[in-house]
Order: C-alpha cells, then sequence, then structure tokens
C-alpha cells in the first residue's frame, strides 16, 4: 500500500471517528436537554399540586373570591402543564394518565365543593374529603413523576459521560495511532532519506538506503541507490580519466623535455655541417674558380642556396617549438614601442622596397614582449614581401572590446585567394613557388602559436589585388603558463605614433 492511500485511509478514519464522535454528543447534549425540561416540568407539577391543596383549603375555611378565583388559575396551569408533560414524556404515560384522572376528578369535586346549591354538612364533608385525598393523590404523583424523571435524567447523564469519555479516549487512540503513522511511515524514511543525501552530498558514493516496505520511499531508495551506483561509477571513471591525464601530462612533459633536446640539436649539431658545407662549397668554388665550368658553378651555387634553406628552416623550426616552452612571463608592454623596435629590424626590407608604415594610438598590454615583437615583424615582413607593383603601405591599429585588443595589420599588397585562407596559417603551406618568394612556410604558423599562448586567436581578410588584413585579439590577461594564460585582468593605455 502507498504513502498515499495510507494517508487517505488514515484522514478519513480520523475524521469519520470524528464526526461520529460529534454526533453523539449533539444527541446526548439534546437528551440532557430534553431531560432538563422534563425536570422542569414536573417540578411546576409539583409546585402547582402543593399550591392547589393550599389554596382549597383557604377557600373552604373563608369561602372568598380572591381564592377561588387563585384556585381556577392554578387549575388550568395544571391542565396545560399535564398537556406539555404528556408531549415531552411519552413513557411516563401511566403516571401521566393518573395525574390527568386526578385533575379531572379534583376540578369536578371543587365545583360541587363551590356550588352554590350546596347545603348539606355531610354531603360537604363527604366532598372535601374525597377533594383533599384526590389532591394528595395528585401530589404523590406528581413527585412519583419527579423522581422518575430523575432517574432517567442521571441514567443518561451517565450515558453521557461514557459515551463522551470512550469518545475521547478514541479519539486520542486515533490521533497517537496518525502520529505514530507519520513518524513510521513518513517522518523516520524521510530522515533515513535526507541522511543518504547529505553522505552522498560529502563524497560518500557506498551509502545505501534499504527499505522493506513497497511504498513511494521504497521506490525512492531504489531510485536513490541506482543514481548512486551510476553516481560511483562515473566518479571512479572520472577518477581513472584523470589518472590517464595526469600520465598523458607527464608524458608531455617528458616529451617537452626531448623537444628541448632536440631544438638543442638542431641548434648545435645540425647546423654546424650545414655551415660547415656551404663553406667548403664557397671554398672549393673560390679556389677551383677557372678551373669550373659554368655548370659547375650553378650546382655549386645550388648547393650553397639549398644549405641556407636548410639552416633558416632549422632555425625557424627551432622558434616554432620554442614559442610554448621558452616564453617569458608577461609584463606591460607598450605596443607602440614594440612596434617601432619591429620596424628598426626591418628597416633594409623596408628601405628596399619603399614602404610606408603607419600605425594608429595602440595601447599598453599585458604580454611577453619578445614574442609580441615577433608578431609584428612577421605580419609586417609578409605585407612587404607579397607586395604588388604599387609601393607598400602597410597601417597598424588597435581597437578594444569587452574581452581584449583586437589588433589589426593592413596592407596594399598581392592578396589572398579566399580557398587559401584556411591554410595559411598551417605550418610548411606555402602559397607561391619558392623561386617567387623566399622563406620557410613556417612564419605565420609561429605568429599564431604565440596568439594562441596569448588565449588569443589570428584571422584574416583579403582581396586579391586589393590588399591584406591581418586581425589578432590579445585579451587582457596577468599571467602565462607555458600552454597559455592562467589569469585575466584588466589592461590599458594608449600610446599613439
Amino acid at each position: 500500500m502507498t504513502i498515499r492511500q495510507k494517508l487517505i485511509i488514515g484522514s478519513a478514519a480520523l475524521l469519520t471517528s470524528t464526526i461520529c464522535i460529534g454526533a453523539v454528543l449533539v444527541i446526548d447534549s439534546r437528551g440532557m436537554e430534553t431531560g432538563i425540561e422534563r425536570m422542569t416540568v414536573n417540578s411546576e407539577l409539583v409546585r402547582i399540586a402543593f399550591r392547589l391543596r393550599i389554596l382549597t383549603e383557604e377557600y373552604l375555611d373563608s369561602g372568598h373570591e380572591r381564592p377561588f378565583v387563585q384556585w381556577k388559575n392554578q387549575y388550568d396551569l395544571l391542565k396545560q402543564t399535564l398537556a406539555r408533560a404528556e408531549l415531552i414524556q411519552p413513557e411516563e404515560q401511566e403516571i401521566i394518565q393518573s395525574l390527568a384522572e386526578d385533575s379531572k376528578k379534583i376540578g369536578l369535586l371543587f365545583s360541587k365543593l363551590a356550588s352554590p346549591s350546596l347545603d348539606s354538612p355531610a354531603v360537604k364533608d363527604k366532598l372535601q374529603g374525597m377533594l383533599t385525598r384526590r389532591l394528595s393523590s395528585l401530589v404523590d404523583d406528581s413527585s412519583q413523576l419527579n423522581r422518575a424523571t430523575q432517574q432517567t435524567l442521571a441514567g443518561e447523564q451517565r450515558v453521557l459521560h461514557i459515551m463522551t469519555g470512550s469518545g475521547v479516549g478514541l479519539l486520542v487512540l486515533m490521533v497517537f495511532s496518525y502520529i505514530y503513522f507519520m513518524t513510521t511511515s513518513v517522518l523516520r524514511p524521510l530522515a533515513r532519506v535526507l541522511r543518504g543525501v547529505q553522505l552522498l552530498s560529502a563524497g560518500d558514493f557506498n551509502h545505501r538506503i534499504h527499505f522493506e516496505h513497497s511504498d513511494e520511499f521504497g521506490t525512492l531508495a531504489d531510485t536513490f541507490n541506482r543514481m548512486t551506483e551510476r553516481l560511483r561509477e562515473s566518479y571512479d571513471s572520472l577518477k581513472n580519466e584523470i589518472a590517464e591525464r595526469a600520465r598523458a601530462e607527464q608524458d608531455l612533459i617528458r616529451s617537452n623535455v626531448d623537444l628541448e633536446q632536440f631544438a638543442y640539436v638542431a641548434s648545435h649539431d645540425l647546423q654546424e655541417p650545414l655551415r660547415n658545407v656551404a663553406g667548403s662549397l664557397q671554398l672549393l668554388e673560390k679556389k677551383y674558380k677557372d678551373k669550373l665550368d659554368a655548370d659547375a658553378h650553378r650546382y655549386i651555387q645550388y648547393a650553397v642556396e639549398g644549405a641556407v634553406r636548410m639552416n633558416a628552416l632549422i632555425q625557424d623550426l627551432l622558434t616554432f617549438s620554442r614559442v610554448g616552452t621558452r616564453g617569458k612571463p608577461p609584463q606591460p608592454t607598450d605596443c607602440a614601442q614594440i612596434l617601432d623596435q619591429a620596424l628598426k629590424n626591418l628597416k633594409t626590407r623596408i628601405s628596399q622596397a619603399a614602404a610606408t608604415i603607419t600605425h594608429g594610438p595602440l595601447p599598453t598590454i599585458f604580454s611577453d614582449d619578445t614574442q609580441l615583437l615577433q608578431v609584428f615583424q612577421n605580419l609586417i615582413a609578409n605585407a612587404i614581401k607579397f607586395r604588388s607593383d604599387k609601393p607598400p603601405k602597410v597601417h597598424v591599429s588597435a581597437i578594444k572590446d569587452d574581452h581584449g585588443w583586437i589588433f589589426s595589420v593592413e596592407d596594399n599588397g598581392i592578396g589572398i585567394e579566399s580557398r587559401h585562407l584556411d591554410r595559411i596559417f598551417e605550418i610548411f603551406q606555402r602559397l607561391h613557388k619558392q623561386t617567387e618568394y623566399d622563406g620557410t612556410g613556417i612564419g605565420l604558423a609561429i605568429t599564431k602559436k604565440i596568439v594562441e599562448r596569448h588565449r588569443g586567436r589570428i584571422w584574416v581578410e583579403s582581396e586579391v589585388g586589393v590588399g591584406t588584413t591581418f586581425h589578432f585579439k590579445i585579451p587582457v590577461i596577468r599571467s602565462l603558463t607555458h600552454d597559455g594564460v592562467s589569469d585575466i585582468v584588466e589592461s590599458s593605455g594608449n600610446s599613439a605614433g
């Protein structure tokens, strides 16, 4: 049986008992009111009977008109009271009939005694004796009726007391039974469920709730146990995943160490042989310049250029690998000063290309200033490299949004076809032949990696024959890890150039 059904049955039983007890009390109360009315009527009959006897003696002694009128009034009142008694006391009809008979005879006897035609003393004495006996009988019957009514009323009072006590006792029993039911079927199971929820919130995924009954709490306990089991499985799975991730992080750390070692090897052990090869070929060409034909000179030139490109490629790979491992902690960086330094580094290229470089107000931000310098330098160098027939013009600007600064590097170069926009930031991706434009194809990949280390992003807009604009966003930051940002703050400030 469900708790809902138990509550309905218990509430219905309690309500029914209360209604029944109330109905019994109302009925008994009305019975008591009727009994009190009977006692009042009976007392009135006794009083009238005594009053009639006194008035009879007074009238017979004096013969005055006043006691005669009073007697008549009391007699009429007697008949009315007897009529009331007959209506409210049907179980005492025998006594009431006797009283009615006495009343009639008393009326007849008093009429004869009061008759002016009565002149015989003997008859008068006889009638007076008969009237006195009838009045005494009336008094006795009235007293008997009063005693019978008192006994009946006392019995009804005892019954009322018994039923009232029984009803109150039954009601108390029902209330305590209802409280016991609520305690055992609702409050205690609810406390166990609450305790289970508290233990679960504290991290005890092994706690289970067991109920023997199959009501709503039993269903709730089964659901709780299944949920706890799933949470425990999820928790164990999460622990395993965290452990796996920790192992993966350790592997990544070891991989970074290996990468550092590789960078060291690439910087020293690989570049040195390439420099030796290039130097030896150049010495060979110089020493045997007159003995080599044109093809030999061309082959030596190819070999030297290849060695130089290989050395540049190794340098760029080394730079790419060190973006996340050799970066500096962020510090307030004046972007205008960083841009000026980049332009100084590119002074020769700018002069050779007759390029015009301008910029708007630039902010002071938290960043790795060395890497930010490399971003500006790479983007401006690309703008100069991929120029059209017109003198290159490059403009650098910055605007602030709700989350950081958006920098733009705009040029009037050859532009990029839309189908290539998604791949230009990939490593070793070249859109032109080596003979057309020099480079290793890693510069934009390095730029993207630097921006992402600052938890930013970079994108490009371009139109062939019109120019290209590179946008990169740097959030306001305070600290960097090897993998990126560890805290975010507000930083601002402008420099104009």
